[in-house]
Formats: structure tokens, sequence, C-alpha cells
């Protein structure tokens, strides 16, 4: 921030003022008509106000180690932890008042102690369609087998049969 300065003649707090003919900074005395000049090489003498942005700041977003055990959250193995390798993720949308982008998710890992998680906008999505990350053979599949591959299951159709097992029912009656 820059410094306050005070009228040597009535102890007034001096106001900085553009010179438009000099194109030059002075600072003058609303209560006397004391002015002074702003030396031109001086950066404290030309700093007026100072304001410091931080957009997109980590600490901005809480992100609760117990997140990972949320069932309610989604979950995707296509996600990367750049920390400690893990393949598998719970994601979340950050609300609007948060953040600038309309649709931000933040992706958690789900290793526990990484703790790691980053934001994906919507710009980096993009980038991502470009890259052509999708594996476009999977729509030729059958819908069962797209969606097991989808879920990172690898069910193969015939397994998927009858259900009874599942649900205790005895398959002899």
């Amino acid at each position: 921030m820059s410094e306050l300065n005070f009228c040597p003649d009535c102890n007034n707090l001096l106001y900085a003022k553009q010179d438009n003919n000099r194109n030059q900074l002075k600072f003058i005395c609303r209560q006397c008509d004391y002015h002074s000049w702003a030396d031109p090489q001086s950066l404290k003498d030309n700093c007026v106000d100072r304001i410091n942005y931080n957009f997109r700041s980590k600490e901005d977003i809480f992100v609760s180690p117990n997140m990972v055990k949320d069932p309610a959250l989604g979950r995707t193995k296509a996600w990367h932890c750049r920390r400690c390798g893990c393949n598998e993720a719970i994601f979340f949308q950050l609300p609007e008042r948060v953040t600038e982008d309309a649709m931000t998710l933040v992706f958690v890992c789900t290793n526990s102690g990484c703790n790691n998680w980053e934001k994906q906008s919507k710009e980096e999505d993009a980038d991502m369609a470009e890259q052509d990350v999708f594996d476009d053979s999977l729509w030729s599949q059958p819908t069962t087998q797209l969606i097991n591959s989808i879920n990172g299951m690898n069910v193969h159709e015939s397994t998927i049969g009858d259900y009874g097992d599942l649900f205790g029912e005895d398959e002899t009656q």
C-alpha cells in the first residue's frame, strides 16, 4: 500500500492528483495552498494505490478428507492423480458463487493419505475433447458392455444373465 503524505504546514492529508500539463503526479492539501510534486523516478512517490488479486487460489475451496467415503458423490476411474498416481477420484461441482466458470468440477483422489485435488473448468474439458480422450470403439459394443466399460468393471455379457443369486434366491426353486 502506498504511504500517506501529510501537509507540512497544517498537518492535513495530502491528496494525489495528476497534473495534465506536466503529466506528473502532485500532492495537494485541501485546507491550505500547499502542493508538492512527486519524484518521477521514485516508485514510492508514484504508487497511489495497490490491489492484490488472488484468482483461482486453492485456499478458497475446502476439501474434507472424509469426502472420499461419501457414496452420494460421483466417482470416476478416468482421472490420474499427479501426486500418487491413483486412477480413481470422486468429483463434485463448485457453486457458481465460488468460481468464475459456470461448470467447474473438483476431482479428489480416493487414495487414503493423498488428499490431492484439482479443479477442472469448461475450458479444460474442451482441451480434453480436442485431444480425443474418449475411446470411440466402445460405441460399437452392446449396451451392457458399454455401461460396464464406463463404470470400470470387466464384466462379460454372458455373466449378467440371471440375478437370482445376487438377491439370495435359490436357483433350484
